[in-house]
């Protein structure tokens, strides 16, 4: 009878010893075939209840998807308008080449390609045109008979392409909302802060509020981009500010008060503001936005932390 010996020591093998070592040779082959195949995420959204009303699953789907778990907004100042300008649409550039955002706007008028498909998808929540009788049985009669009137006429490509799928005309009020007033300036082709040099650029992630791993590859993507701050939005704002603090150069304050966005400015020099949009009205919001724009940083006995924190993340970046 043939004697098996053990690979290791040369020690005679038993039957028993034999099987094992094949079943565990076996097991360890699935895992990396498994391994190999399987798509590795970061997305924590399976972690979260499901929703036992119909109003918690809509929330829980803002969570993960709505604008405010990804949106983002930018402020460059410092410098004439003409080089704000152009600082805005060289980072717009670089934020779009990216690929890490599905949203990337800083001028006026409707820019084309996934704006517009993302507006055309959102357009009844987004659109004033959206209302109760707006879907009345008189009213999409009336709507209808219009659209069958702009079908027959020179208006048939457009009425082809958005009105079939838009009958009660949500789109083009939306549009009309888009392009129309503001107080929002515009200096070469750029948004700018109606009393202030500021340029102003919004850009919404690809990953949703729950993928960790998405939202590091936008905060990177921002901090590659010489933006002077940035404001991030999700449903707490403790993940993203976590995320965004991950970034060497990076220091993100997540506020719920203007007082705490004040002093993130002013004595930490934070680059970065994160807020909740399930905990911070929109009263408060705005208070916490205008605190971390108008705040500059003390310095003074303050310097010497900041000069910590880059030693920390020089360190940290060393240790890799």
């Amino acid at each position: 009878m043939r004697e098996s010996r053990s690979p290791m020591n040369g020690a005679p093998m038993n039957g028993a010893s034999a099987r094992l070592l094949a079943t565990l040779a076996l097991a360890l082959g699935l895992v990396l075939l498994t391994l190999g195949r399987a798509h590795l995420s970061a997305d924590i959204a399976d972690f979260l209840p499901q929703g036992e009303s119909e109003g918690a699953r809509f929330m829980l789907d803002q969570v993960r998807r709505g604008p405010a778990a990804s949106l983002l907004l930018f402020g460059i100042e410092g410098a004439p308008a003409a080089d704000l300008a152009a600082i805005s649409r060289d980072f717009a550039a670089r934020l779009r080449a990216s690929g890490q955002f599905r949203l990337v706007q800083n001028g006026a008028g409707l820019a084309g390609g996934e704006e517009q498909d993302f507006l055309f998808r959102h357009r009844y929540p987004l659109s004033p045109a959206t209302s109760a009788d707006a879907f009345t049985e008189a009213a999409l009669h009336a709507d209808f008979s219009a659209l069958l009137t702009a079908l027959a006429s020179s208006a048939a490509p457009l009425a082809t392409e958005f009105g079939l799928a838009d009958p009660t005309g949500a789109f083009p009020a939306l549009l009309a909302l888009w392009a129309g007033p503001s107080q929002v300036r515009e200096i070469g082709g750029v948004w700018f802060a109606p009393e202030r040099d500021r340029a102003l650029l919004i850009a919404r992630t690809r990953a949703s509020g729950v993928d960790l791993a998405g939202q590091h590859a936008a905060a990177r993507a921002v901090a590659a981009g010489d933006c002077d701050r940035a404001i991030v939005l999700g449903g707490s704002g403790t993940g993203e500010a976590i995320v965004a603090n991950k970034i060497p150069g990076i220091r993100c304050v997540e506020a719920s008060d203007p007082v705490v966005a004040h002093l993130g400015r002013l004595h930490n020099d934070c680059n970065a503001l994160s807020m909740g949009g399930r905990i911070v009205g929109a009263e408060v919001a705005r208070a916490c936005v205008s605190e971390f724009l108008s705040t500059l940083f003390e310095g003074g006995r303050h310097v010497p932390r900041i000069a910590k924190i880059r030693a920390l993340e020089d360190e940290a970046r060393g240790a890799r």
